[in-house]
């Protein structure tokens, strides 16, 4: 993220991942600022993430989805189950 701010490219589309977790969630909140200061050069897209850990956790996602919408600036949010981010399957950087 330090690059993105520092680079000369004229617009970055960056991807977050947000279980509805303290950490997420101001990620989420953090990453609408900055596109609010900077609207033509920072896109995030945001993939609301279910790690299924408990019996409600659909039902969790469905309101962290919600709660992206009302934070505004994102776009209708991705699903993404926990095991199907790329890290999780070996992704190098």
């Amino acid at each position: 993220m330090h690059r993105c701010l520092r680079s000369e490219l004229t617009s970055v589309i960056i991807a977050i991942a947000v279980s509805g977790g303290v950490d997420s969630m101001a990620l989420a909140y953090l990453c609408r600022k900055l596109q609010e200061e900077q609207p033509s050069r920072f896109h995030f897209k945001a993939f609301v993430v279910n790690h299924m850990a408990r019996e409600n956790s659909t039902e969790e996602a469905k309101s962290v989805a919600l709660s992206l919408r009302s934070l505004g600036g994102f776009s209708q949010p991705s699903r993404a189950r926990h095991q199907d981010l790329m890290f999780e399957q070996g992704f190098q950087r």
